[in-house]
């Protein structure tokens, strides 16, 4: 998801120059910059969290010294699942379903698994703020059309 977002923020931030509800040019100028700040923010936590995953991954598939660290580390988090009845349940099926790959896969798969979340909470965020930023900029422009239309009593 955040890989579609970062291919249609750019679009969406030039047409916000040609959107009515941003009144000014210069507000809409305003509007752009921040949605374009934005998605720089959003597609940089998305590659560095990307990188990562693959990065580890990529590492024990080509490290013998790296492979053995994160089957230690699997070996690891296994015994603390298997402490309680559930956690058990949990890793000897998580288990059964790793036990067809070889160690790269393994972590590929777990890095996987704990990126994904990761990313769908970077796109929620960047959805979010950029409603926000709209909100903002749509707000001014209402603003400034009700100073515009103004009627002074004093004249």
């Amino acid at each position: 998801m955040a890989v579609v977002t970062s291919f249609v923020a750019p679009h969406y931030s030039a047409g916000v120059l040609f959107d009515p509800k941003k009144g000014s040019l210069e507000n809409r100028f305003e509007c752009g910059a921040e949605h374009i700040k934005n998605n720089a923010q959003a597609a940089l936590k998305t590659a560095l969290v990307g990188t990562t995953a693959a990065g580890l991954t990529y590492a024990v598939h080509k490290n013998a010294k790296a492979a053995q660290y994160a089957h230690k580390g699997m070996k690891a988090v296994q015994g603390l699942l298997n402490k309680n009845k559930t956690g058990a349940k949990v890793a000897a099926k998580i288990a059964h379903f790793l036990s067809k790959f070889s160690t790269a896969g393994k972590v590929g798969i777990i890095t996987g698994a704990i990126a994904l979340p990761i990313l769908a909470y970077i796109n929620n965020q960047h959805t979010y703020k950029a409603g926000q930023i709209d909100q903002k900029y749509n707000d001014r422009a209402a603003v400034q059309h009700q100073l515009d239309n103004f009627i002074s009593l004093e004249s």
